[in-house]
Parts: structure tokens; C-alpha cells; sequence
């Protein structure tokens, strides 16, 4: 079934042809998954053994869990900027103009000798990040019908999702006669060439332009905005602890006894796992709804996750730590489409970036509370924490609320 057929026929079709159709028939869908692609792969070639090289230079544990969460409240903390920007100004000048400004900082990221120091640099480069998501959310669901938006997500995912898989991978064969600044500094100059095609090809939505007063902003304090932010809240708390965090790498080296090379191939094969799941994603959330997706997902992702913790470097947690990733990129997906829903085009971006920076400063706790848990209850005591928060997470979700089901879709 396509995603512009009547649901109730049952026409066979490729499971990719929703990805060709979603990017074929929007170029603003393509523009940003193809770039994103590209600058997500260049840094996936690094980041996730980046609470190694902060121990290279220096870090403690408890610093490296400091540092992520320093990194993760510059991510966050400026999305309600970005949000009120992108309202004001437009999706595409908040997508663009960042993406120039990460090739000095990339450069001067891979110079860094002290720990401090390189996370100074990568926390204005995450603020910048901020800047851009309300505006990647906005123009995204803003450039298809909204009954394609969770092809269009699943698309975006999709590109993501693959560069996450082949970064590490890249990152492995650089490693073997390189390092890691050599790592940082490519991927300024790959960010370069994405700013370059985004300026060029990307169009502007069309869209009310006027940013939301003072009046429409506590109008959009309703109720299932309200049950929506406890949501997102507590969902972006457990993947601060999990994929946003340094816990998985740390337990892989610590426990594991693997290389930075080792877990940057283990990342890949996680990855490419991944990237067939979001090829299901939006077809899922057509059929289930983007509510039931989501806790479908961060109940697999966090479940997963705890069992790989406890048998990280054989076949069968090969398969968990897969299973897991799967369902982090399903709930992903069903997050996002859930989140532009929660508003109308004249204020998403500032919605969106509303709900960024209220979960940011629930989610910076996240690595601080995971290193603190790692010292007292061991390597896997920051699963423990992820698995009982999936569980608030659905029973949240599960919540018998009409307006606030519906608003989820």
C-alpha cells in the first residue's frame, strides 16, 4: 500500500517505493536527507567513541559524563531560540547559515589538546545544532500533505540512519592510519559543501510568517501540550542515558574489551539494522499511529539495550544491541511525527523549539544521573535507569485521553 492510497486497499507494493516517492515528489525532503546524510556519516565517523578520545585527553568518567551533559543542554537549551527564529525569519536561513559556521569550529575541534577545551567547542557547535532542528521539523513537515509526513520523516530517518551506519565504518578504516582529530576536522569541510548545497537548492515553505504573540503563546499551553511535553520529556531523559549518551561506549570498552576501532564497526552493524528499520517506519505509523509506534519502540530500544549489557561481545547481544537500535529509530521517527502535530505552520517552529529546550533541561540530567549510577551500581546501572524509564514512557502514552491520543495521531 502507498501512502496515497485509500488504507482500506491492499495493493502489494516494493517496501522502498514510499522512500523514492517521498523524495521524488518533494525537493526540500531531498535536500535535507541528502545533506544530512552526508554530515551525519562524517560525524558518526568519530562521536561514538568521542567519551574515549575525552579520556585521551584527560576526562575522567564523571567528566566525560559532565561533558555530554554540557553538550546535550547546548542542544537543547537553544532550541526555543532557534524555534522563534525560524518563525520570524524563515526554516531555511536557520538551516543554512549554521551549517557555514561548522567548518572553523570543526577545525578548531580537531586542535584541541585539552578535554576542556574541545568540549567548549563542541557545545557552541550543538547550540548551533538547536538553532537548526525547529527549522529541520518545520520545513519538513511544512513541504509535504500532512497525511505524508510520516513517509517524509521515515525518509529523513531513513538518510540518517544510513550514515550512522557507514560513519563508524569510515571511522574505522581512517582510524587504522589516522585519528580522530583528522576525523574532526573532514567533517568541517563535509559541512561546508552542505551548507553550500543547501543554500542553493532548498526552498523556502509556504507558510504564515507572522511568529506567535504573547497571547498565542499561552494559548498553546493546552492540555495535550502539556501531556505531550511530560512525554517527550521523559523520552528524551532515557536516550540521554542511551544513544545520547557515553555509556554504551564506555561499557563496550570497559567491559567488552573492545578497540575504538572495534566498537566504531560494532556501531556500523547496529546501524545498517537500524536503516531498515526506519524503511518500515512510516508505513508503521500509517497503520498504528505515531502514539503506538513510539511506545513500541522506546520499550524494544531500552529492554534491548539492558540484556546487550550483559552479554556485550557475544552473537546473541550482537542481536539485542540490533533489536534495540531498531526500536530507537522507529520511536525516532514516531516522536517527530508526533511533534509536528502539536501545532499549526505559523508557530511550529517556535512549538518545536519550545518542546526542545523543556526536554533539554529534563534530558541534560541524563549522563550526569548515568555516571553517577555507573560508579554505584556498575557498567550496567545506566540500562537499568533507561528500561525503568521506558516503562513511565508507556504508561504515559497508554494514558486513556482522546485529545491527547489524537494529537499524537
Amino acid at each position: 500500500m502507498t501512502y496515497h492510497d485509500d488504507p482500506t486497499k491492499k495493493t502489494t507494493v516494493k517496501p522502498t517505493r514510499w522512500l523514492r516517492s517521498a523524495l521524488s515528489q518533494n525537493r526540500n525532503v531531498a535536500v535535507l536527507s541528502g545533506t544530512t546524510f552526508f554530515f551525519v556519516m562524517a560525524w558518526f565517523s568519530w562521536y561514538p567513541i568521542l567519551p574515549l578520545h575525552l579520556r585521551n585527553l584527560g576526562a575522567t568518567d564523571a567528566q566525560v559524563g559532565l561533558a555530554f551533559t554540557l553538550i546535550q543542554l547546548g542542544f537543547q537549551g537553544m532550541q526555543l531560540v532557534g524555534g522563534v527564529l525560524a518563525d520570524r525569519f524563515g526554516r531555511k536561513k536557520c538551516i543554512v547559515w549554521p551549517t557555514f559556521a561548522y567548518l572553523p569550529l570543526y577545525l578548531l575541534a580537531s586542535m584541541a589538546h585539552h578535554w576542556g577545551w574541545l568540549l567548549a567547542i563542541l557545545v557552541i557547535v550543538e547550540s548551533l545544532g538547536a538553532v537548526q532542528w525547529p527549522a529541520y521539523v518545520a520545513m519538513i513537515a511544512e513541504s509535504v500533505p500532512e497525511e505524508r509526513r510520516g513517509a517524509a520523516f521515515a525518509a529523513f530517518e531513513f538518510a540518517t540512519g544510513l550514515a550512522i551506519a557507514l560513519g563508524p565504518a569510515v571511522g574505522a578504516v581512517v582510524l587504522a592510519v589516522g585519528d580522530v582529530p583528522l576525523l574532526m576536522g573532514s567533517t568541517g569541510l563535509v559541512a561546508l559543501v552542505c551548507a553550500v548545497a543547501r543554500g542553493l537548492w532548498l526552498a523556502e515553505p509556504v507558510r504564515h510568517t507572522s511568529p506567535p504573540g504573547l497571547a498565542d503563546w499561552r494559548a498553546l499551553f493546552t492540555g495535550r501540550l502539556r501531556w505531550f511535553l511530560a512525554v517527550a520529556s521523559l523520552f528524551y531523559l532515557l536516550m540521554s542515558v542511551t544513544v545520547h549518551g557515553p555509556f554504551i561506549s564506555l561499557h563496550a570498552k570497559d567491559v567488552g574489551r573492545l578497540s575504538e576501532q572495534s566498537i566504531n564497526v560494532l556501531m556500523a552493524a547496529v546501524g545498517l539494522v537500524a536503516t531498515m528499520a526506519a524503511l518500515a517506519g512510516g508505513r508503521l505509523i500509517r497503520w498504528l499511529g505515531a502514539r503506538r509506534v513510539l511506545w513500541l519502540g522506546t520499550l524494544t530500544h531500552a529492554w534491548a539495550l539492558l540484556v546487550w549489557a550483559y552479554v556485550p561481545v557475544t552473537l546473541a547481544g550482537q542481536g539485542f544491541l540490533s533489536l534495540s537500535w531498531a526500536g530507537m529509530q522507529l520511536s525516532f521517527i514516531a516522536y517527530q511525527t508526533a511533534l509536528a502535530k502539536q501545532a499549526g505552520d505559523e508557530s511550529r517552529g517556535s512549538v518545536v523549539g519550545l518542546v526542545g529546550t523543556v526536554t533539554g533541561l529534563v534530558a541534560a540530567a541524563g549522563p550526569t544521573l548515568g555516571a553517577w549510577l555507573r560508579g554505584a551500581l556498575g557498567s550496567s546501572g545506566p540500562f537499568w535507569a533507561a528500561s525503568l524509564l521506558s516503562l513511565v514512557v508507556v504508561l504515559l502514552l497508554g494514558r486513556d485521553d482522546t485529545a491527547s491520543s489524537a494529537s499524537m495521531g
